[in-house]
């Protein structure tokens, strides 16, 4: 008689945990024609960790032909969980949907079409009873956004997997989207050969105007429009008080705010596993931080109107060669690209003291091929913000497209942030 597979479920899969979760864990195929989910010794289930076992499991029976089955405590907080969540629906067959778990704080559900996408980000907010029309706004366009990117771009033959979570005690929402297709940098990569692996890959997607269905510079009619779920959908979670991650093969972004209004970012890389095979979202939302939703959405189209414009009309002056007279202070962006703390002690010790001085400054971003907007924003928030590229010299010199895409966007941060310095 042939062995079951077993996949033991860790013991702890907290918001904390999933780096290491990511770093460790393998997402293979067994040979075994039967593959038991074992939950029992599991006493901690996120959100993200619950999205991506239905997500594999769903994937091992439909593309694989195995046969899954769930071993779980029914008695345990873990399997009251996977039971409310509906994570033992997608394995049973059973006919119950969303709407008939009202009065949960959880729920999730595989999407495979567009025409499921608006009636489910609907029922989630009917079904966590939150009762608060902005955190309610934010909910369904983010569900919509991260779901209209699974479907149409993921290439994943059993569609997607949404969850959403509150928790009353704190106001805190979770929201997760998981796909097993095909992955950001493979997606976007015809586009946009510069994505050359998985952490530029992201980094690029979340730019606003970048998407691998149009290339960039396409700004005009209606693809004014393309490339912005993603970057919309992070701008709401952290201008909104939460923070949202974003995970495709063997990288991982994590950007939150803080408290006091400080944007932070934390990326990961797993080289020593594949990560996730896909894509995962999980977005924070923040009830009682989220503010007026169609305000900060106004926000959002602005700062990405801005970044669309004519870099003249910003007064950024992009320049194809670097100068050559003699009294030129030249900064190589590439003997430290994605060096945050050097990018900034750059600025501070060498370009800010230059410019006041009256010297031509000069960015050069040769072979520099994409940034993130956490370095841009090291190199010129400071800078832009003060209007010192006005009242001197700073030049940016030999930009792809994707680095000027970045520089725009922290652009647009800082004229929309008055400096109480002067």
């Amino acid at each position: 008689m042939e062995s079951e597979f077993k996949i033991s479920v860790p013991a702890i899969l907290n918001d904390a945990s999933i780096i290491r979760f990511l770093e460790g864990w393998k997402w293979f195929v067994p040979s075994q024609s039967k593959v038991e989910l074992d939950f029992c010794g599991c006493t901690f289930l996120a959100p993200w960790a619950l999205v991506l076992f239905a997500v594999h499991g769903l994937w091992l029976a439909t593309e694989h032909n195995k046969i899954v089955t769930i071993h779980y405590d029914q008695e345990t907080e873990v399997g009251k969980y996977l039971d409310n969540s509906g994570f033992i629906r997608l394995f049973d067959n059973s006919e119950e949907t969303p709407g008939s778990r009202a009065g949960f704080t959880v729920c999730l559900e595989q999407i495979t079409g567009s025409d499921q996408i608006y009636p489910f980000s609907r029922s989630v907010t009917s079904m966590l009873q939150i009762d608060d029309p902005e955190i309610e706004g934010a909910i369904e366009y983010s569900l919509t956004e991260l779901l209209r990117n699974v479907v149409q771009h993921s290439g994943s033959a059993i569609g997607g997997f949404a969850m959403a979570q509150y928790f009353p005690k704190t106001g805190q929402i979770e929201l997760v989207v998981a796909d097993r297709g095909v992955g950001i940098r493979k997606h976007i990569s015809a586009t946009y050969p510069e994505a050359e692996t998985d952490t530029l890959a992201l980094n690029l997607a979340l730019l606003p105007h970048h998407s691998g269905t149009f290339g960039h510079a396409m700004y005009g009619s209606m693809k004014d429009n393309a490339g912005l779920g993603l970057f919309f959908v992070s701008e709401i979670a952290v201008r909104g008080g939460g923070g949202y991650k974003l995970c495709s093969g063997t990288a991982l972004l994590n950007k939150w705010r803080t408290r006091l209004g400080e944007r932070k970012s934390r990326p990961a890389v797993f080289p020593r596993s594949e990560g996730w095979p896909g894509t995962l979202a999980v977005i924070h939302l923040n009830r009682g931080l989220i503010g007026d939703f169609e305000q900060l959405l106004t926000l959002c189209r602005d700062l990405a109107a801005e970044s669309r414009d004519d870099p003249f009309l910003q007064s950024l002056d992009f320049v194809d060669a670097v100068p050559e007279e003699a009294d030129v202070e030249i900064i190589a962006v590439k003997d430290f690209v994605e060096n945050v703390e050097e990018a900034a002690r750059v600025r501070d010790m060498r370009v800010i003291p230059a410019l006041h001085v009256g010297k031509t400054v000069v960015y050069d971003f040769a072979d520099v091929r994409i940034i993130t907007q956490s370095f841009a924003h090291a190199l010129l928030y400071l800078i832009l913000k003060r209007q010192l590229h006005v009242r001197f010299s700073l030049q940016l010199a030999h930009c792809v497209e994707s680095v000027k895409a970045a520089i725009r966007v922290v652009s647009s941060y800082a004229r929309r942030t008055p400096d109480k310095n002067g």
